[in-house]
């Protein structure tokens, strides 16, 4: 076989025999992704620009209201599955619709809810990890660096060891959430799975493709790095195209799958 070949992997257990089946794509699909993540915008610039526009608006408004600000938290996967619907019809009819940002919370709602409440148990969690292990390593000398220069007089070697320990340790389990929340929300919205089978699922593409996403976050890093030179004006196009393209890996890894049929007139990949 080919190193260019993507490699079908079964993801179902007997007790998982419905769920979507998941793809081994080669590394360089993860630079794929964002040329067909800029493809996809390309079809409608102007609104792709007016939804990202519009949720960080709304995220700006909301950091100032602190309940409100929870609330826009736990309903990141929810604007995230509107995005994903967003480009699975560009992709799919060549049109985009500015209302489409909304379609979490029209379709799918009570699941992307539940999703979310499992992302906030998870980082919930991660907080608390964390929070343990640096008064395990160093209580307050730990905490007084984080609380900026003015409080701390001099970090010395060992405390900066117990630093790296606890950032390794955060990075470690930061990683694995982020990959089980990167292809969940597309997976509720767009394949009908539960809260806890996107999550696991999600987890399973993404640790199956470490390559190609190691590859993708590379080149995002240095995308993201040119894109804020000037003025961070770059991000105007950047940031939909990185919108984009999680629904373009999504759509390569996932598309060996037979999904049922979708409500309200999304047809699966």
């Amino acid at each position: 076989m080919s190193s260019e070949e993507p490699t079908r992997i079964a993801t179902q257990s007997p007790a998982d025999a419905n769920l979507p089946v998941f793809r081994q794509v080669p590394f360089g699909r993860g630079w794929t992704w964002i040329s067909e993540g800029y493809d996809i915008v390309k079809l409608g610039f102007g609104t792709w620009i007016g939804m990202i526009a519009t949720y960080f608006l709304i995220v700006l408004l909301v950091s100032f209201i602190p309940l409100l600000n929870l609330i826009l938290f736990m309903a990141g996967p929810v604007f995230s599955a509107g995005f994903m619907v967003a480009a699975h019809k560009a992709k799919q009819d060549g049109k985009v619709s500015f209302a489409d940002m909304f379609a979490g919370f029209q379709t799918r709602t009570v699941p992307l809810v539940l999703l979310s409440l499992v992302y906030v148990g998870c980082y919930i969690g991660l907080m608390v990890v964390m929070v343990v292990l640096m008064y395990a390593l160093g209580g307050p000398e730990l905490m007084s660096v984080l609380n900026g220069p003015d409080s701390t007089p001099v970090v010395g070697p060992e405390i900066g060891l117990r630093m790296l320990i606890v950032l390794l340790v955060v990075l470690a389990l930061t990683v694995p959430l982020a990959m089980a929340t990167w292809f969940a929300p597309a997976l509720v919205i767009l394949r009908n799975l539960g809260p806890w089978q996107a999550f696991s699922l999600s987890f399973r593409a993404c640790l199956a493709n470490i390559g190609p996403f190691l590859w993708y976050g590379i080149i995002l890093a240095l995308l993201g790095f040119a894109a804020t030179l000037p003025f961070a004006l770059g991000w105007l196009i950047l940031a939909p195209v990185l919108v984009a393209s999680m629904y373009a890996g999504y759509a390569d890894i996932f598309s060996d799958a037979k999904p049922p049929s979708s409500p309200h007139g999304i047809t699966p990949v």
